[in-house]
C-alpha cells in the first residue's frame, strides 16, 4: 500500500489529535489508528472534485441498496458524508456512508470499465474496497483493490447529477478527488 502525503486538513486533524505528522504517516492503517490521512476511522469526510468543484453525493439522499453515488454540488447533507475504515479483509480502506451505514461498492463485482459506483450493504467484498494513489496537486485517484480501476466522473462531464463509475486510471481530471475533512 502507499502512503499519502498530508493534506493541510489532514495535517490539520493530526494535529488536534496531539500526535505529529511523521507519525500519522507511518502509522499502520487499522480501525481506532491513524491512518496515513491523519484522519481515524469514524472521521467524516466528504470527496471533492477540484475541476467540478462537486462532491460525492448518495442520489436522492435514498438509503436504498444500489443507489448511485453521483456528483452534486455540495450542500453538506447526511448523503454526502463518508467516513474511512480500513479493511479487514483487503489492504485498502472501505468507504461507508455514517448515516446510513452502508458502503461504497463498485455494481456488480466488475473489471469492466463503466461499472457505476452504488450504496450497498458493507459486506466486505473486494468491490468496496479502496486505496488512494497518489496524484498532482489537483487531487488523488480513488481505486478500486477489485479492478484497479479508478472511480471517474465519465466522459469529463462535470455537470450535477452525473453517476460516478469505474474506468481505467489515467490521471485525468475527472479522476482526482480531495478527500477533505467536515
Amino acid at each position: 500500500m502507499k502512503y499519502l502525503k498530508l493534506s493541510a486538513a489532514a495535517v490539520a486533524a493530526v494535529a488536534a489529535l496531539g500526535i505529529g505528522a511523521a507519525t500519522a504517516a507511518a502509522a499502520t492503517p487499522s480501525p481506532g489508528s491513524v491512518h496515513p490521512r491523519g484522519l481515524t476511522c469514524g472521521s467524516t469526510v466528504e470527496f471533492r472534485n477540484g475541476g467540478a468543484g462537486r462532491v460525492w453525493d448518495i442520489q436522492g439522499a435514498s438509503m436504498n441498496n444500489q443507489t448511485p453515488i453521483q456528483m452534486y454540488d455540495p450542500n453538506g447533507g447526511w448523503n454526502q458524508q463518508f467516513q474511512l475504515c480500513s479493511s479487514d479483509t483487503f489492504p485498502g480502506y472501505i468507504i461507508s456512508n455514517p448515516a446510513s451505514g452502508k458502503c461504497a461498492t463498485v455494481s456488480n463485482p466488475s473489471n469492466a470499465n463503466f461499472s457505476t459506483l452504488a450504496l450497498d450493504p458493507c459486506v466486505g467484498s473486494v468491490n468496496q474496497d479502496f486505496q488512494f494513489e497518489d496524484a498532482t496537486v489537483a487531487g488523488e485517484e480513488v481505486v478500486s483493490i477489485g479492478s484497479g480501476k479508478c472511480v471517474d466522473i465519465g466522459n469529463f462531464n462535470f455537470n450535477a447529477g452525473v453517476v460516478l463509475q469505474q474506468f481505467t486510471c489515467n490521471g485525468g481530471r475527472n479522476q482526482l478527488f480531495f478527500m477533505n475533512a467536515v
